[in-house]
């Protein structure tokens, strides 16, 4: 090997390296108001029952939608990331938070779905979701917290209906906004 050769495979490995650390660089605020709000509908709901109603959900899922896509067009709109890894973030927590809107809608005013199922079933997808981004930005406290998103789906489904709201933004704010908070957090400001 010469050491033209070295110096350009030292080169490409310098390059895949930082493109690594820029893949765990993904924009995480749409998860974080997307937490945020669910958070506080399902407190607001478990303190006030009344609340709890498809239209109030329709509300409140209707927001972030809203507040993701006014996010993406401030940030130079759905032109995609260069690093695939980030892409595969963008369309793995797109594609969980569309399952959920169908799931938490199609599947209630369809009858197939029981309300009562729709947190532990979110929380299911949350564990799924967060073991795949794991492997996105290589970071194994993203699969541990995957993992507790599943210990948290299975106490959803046998705990009693009436505690599920309340359990479930708890594990929001646990599971979700504050690892995102301490990500943000760590950042360099730009």
């Amino acid at each position: 090997m010469t050491d033209d050769q070295l110096a350009e495979d030292l080169a490409f490995v310098r390059r895949a390296l930082e493109a690594s650390q820029k893949a765990a660089d993904v924009d995480l605020v749409p998860l974080l108001i997307w937490g945020t709000l669910t958070a506080v509908a399902a407190a607001a709901s478990y303190v006030v029952p009344a609340l709890d109603s498809v239209w109030f959900w329709v509300a409140v899922i209707g927001s972030a939608w809203v507040l993701t896509a006014v996010r993406l067009r401030s940030r130079g709109g759905l032109r995609p990331p260069q690093i695939i890894a980030q892409r595969a973030f963008l369309g793995l927590w797109s594609a969980m938070l569309g399952a959920m809107t169908l799931i938490g809608f199609g599947g209630v005013f369809a009858g197939v779905v029981q309300p009562q199922a729709i947190t532990p079933i979110f929380a299911g997808l949350f564990g799924a979701g967060f073991i795949a981004a794991s492997a996105l930005v290589q970071r194994p406290v993203v699969a541990w917290l995957g993992g507790l998103w599943w210990v948290t789906a299975l106490a959803l489904f046998v705990m009693s209906s009436s505690l599920r709201l309340g359990a479930f933004a708890l594990a929001i704010v646990c599971w979700l906004i504050v690892p995102i908070v301490r990500v943000v957090a760590r950042r360099p400001v730009a």
